[in-house]
């Protein structure tokens, strides 16, 4: 899929989000299967390590890749106009940047094996944020807490893209001062629905 392109085909949206699990299935499974005896525990501990992790990295990419670098900003100021078009970061793209930001500098600190675990939990928090996001702008819930999100991301969109920058958590944004408590109730983001 090019990188050149704004919006992507469904087809091609379904396909990065069986390749993200696919990904994150396939590394859980090689480390599980190659890990030397006696890690199970810190290979454990490293996963949930990584999974914590992408909390903070989410809302630092959201905020400052996402709302301030050229080429990411303009992709995502144009899904900002169109919150309905299937327009995001390619999954080998994203695959390729936690590599870059997370696995080598895991592995350069942690060795092979927990810098795997490490990476494995952070892609999982990744494949989660991916999720999410779409289901936000795509789909409808009953679920209370995806409620809660899709109102938090809709401030996010509404209010001048200045607050409200975690996806899959507000916590970052109430720490720096960027949830926006005092902003008036958002319009809703548009649900897209198949059929009739």
């Amino acid at each position: 899929m090019p990188l050149s392109r704004t919006e992507h085909r469904r087809q091609a949206h379904r396909n990065d989000l069986w390749l993200g699990s696919v990904a994150v299935l396939g590394l859980g499974v090689w480390l599980a299967w190659r890990t030397p005896a006696g890690m199970g525990l810190a290979m454990g501990a490293g996963v949930a390590a990584g999974l914590v992790a992408w909390s903070p990295l989410e809302y630092a990419l959201h905020r400052f890749v996402l709302h301030r670098l050229p080429l990411f900003e303009g992709w995502h100021l144009e899904h900002h106009r169109q919150p309905t078009a299937l327009i995001y970061i390619p999954t080998l793209l994203g695959a390729a940047l936690i590599g870059l930001v997370v696995w080598v500098p895991a592995w350069a600190l942690l060795g092979p094996w927990l810098g795997g675990a490490v990476t494995l939990g952070a892609l999982t928090g990744y494949l989660a944020y991916t999720f999410t996001h779409h289901a936000l702008h795509h789909g409808a819930s009953r679920i209370a807490w995806l409620q809660r999100r899709k109102y938090w991301h809709a401030k996010h969109h509404h209010l001048a893209h200045g607050c409200c920058f975690g996806v899959t958590s507000g916590f970052w944004d109430r720490v720096f001062h960027t949830d926006s408590h005092k902003a008036p109730p958002p319009v809703s983001i548009p649900v897209v629905r198949r059929g009739g």
